[in-house]
């Protein structure tokens, strides 16, 4: 009798389940500690959940502590709030409370070229999102209305500067010294193509790339968490790189002292997918998330990971 009301129980948390367990280590790993990270859960959306939000190409994250809100935004313009908790080192509640469809100023959905969105950051105000193909910077209230359009670097107003129309603005910032920052996928035409380049509105600083711009935290100590995703189309080995970027020790041309916290690569087992998205939840606790392509031989992919801060 007892064994047949624990496997109730079981079907029944499973069946109002928004997420289940999902690897990401190599399997042979007997420890979570890896480089300076330590790996701490991996999940993915139900199949249900799924199906209900269409919760597809999250490129996009934004966590704000006040109200345990995680904001997630797509490649088809749509914004999620999220119920986000963890406990004890383990994702315990991602749940979605919200959909919104991210409207222009005068309340319409935007059209297809227009509705890229890729980077997200909040503020007391509302979610700002940076986008691709129309590259932009754009504050929206927090049910999706656009409020206010931001000046960016001169450099980055002119799609022609970029590599591609799908290397634009790929992730954001807001920095307590520098104020809002960000970077193209893509190192910038005239630029070296080794060298990632991040941009104020007037001031920029360069570093050592491993790979196309995907995401950008702050930490603690004001340096940026930068992850790369590199791509081998003849292989399919995918790498992600999570890297320490350290604004305040650069030279005489504005290129800054980085290290590597962490890099995943497929070719040595890790379950890599396209992470696109990154967020700090409080502290030396980020997220990432893959963005599916809304393909069914990927996954929208959830891994919560602790950085060491006191390896420089």
């Amino acid at each position: 009798m007892r064994k047949i009301l624990l496997i109730s129980l079981f079907l029944s948390l499973n069946l109002w389940a928004t997420f289940k367990p999902i690897d990401f280590m190599p399997d042979h790993y007997k420890t979570k500690k890896y480089m300076s990270v330590e790996i701490l859960d991996s999940v993915e959306f139900t199949d249900e959940t799924f199906k209900k939000y269409d919760i597809t190409e999250i490129s996009g994250l934004s966590y704000r502590i006040a109200d345990h809100t995680l904001y997630a935004i797509s490649d088809n313009g749509f914004l999620y709030h999220l119920d986000f908790e963890i406990s004890k080192g383990k994702i315990a509640i991602l749940d979605v409370r919200n959909v919104f469809k991210l409207r222009d100023f005068d309340g319409k959905k935007f059209k297809k070229k227009k509705r890229d969105a890729e980077g997200l950051i909040h503020n007391n105000e509302g979610v700002i999102v940076s986008f691709e193909r129309d590259p932009r910077v754009t504050l929206f209230s927090f049910d999706g209305k656009a409020k206010k359009s931001y000046e960016i670097n001169r450099d980055l107003r002119d799609i022609k500067n970029y590599q591609t129309k799908n290397r634009a603005l790929e992730s954001l910032v807001l920095h307590p010294k520098f104020g809002m920052l960000t970077a193209p996928e893509t190192p910038l035409k005239h630029e070296r193509s080794e060298i990632h380049t991040i941009y104020s509105k007037s001031k920029t600083w360069k570093f050592d790339g491993d790979g196309s711009i995907t995401g950008m935290e702050l930490m603690d100590d004001d340096s940026l968490l930068v992850m790369e995703r590199a791509f081998n189309g003849v292989t399919l080995q995918r790498i992600v790189t999570l890297k320490k970027v350290f604004l305040d020790r650069c030279n005489q041309h504005n290129k800054c002292y980085s290290r590597k916290v962490a890099e995943f690569n497929s070719d040595d087992g890790w379950h890599v997918d396209n992470f696109e998205g990154l967020t700090k939840i409080v502290g030396d606790y980020f997220i990432m998330i893959s963005d599916d392509n809304d393909s069914l031989f990927q996954k929208c992919m959830v891994v919560l990971f602790k950085v060491d801060e006191t390896q420089e």
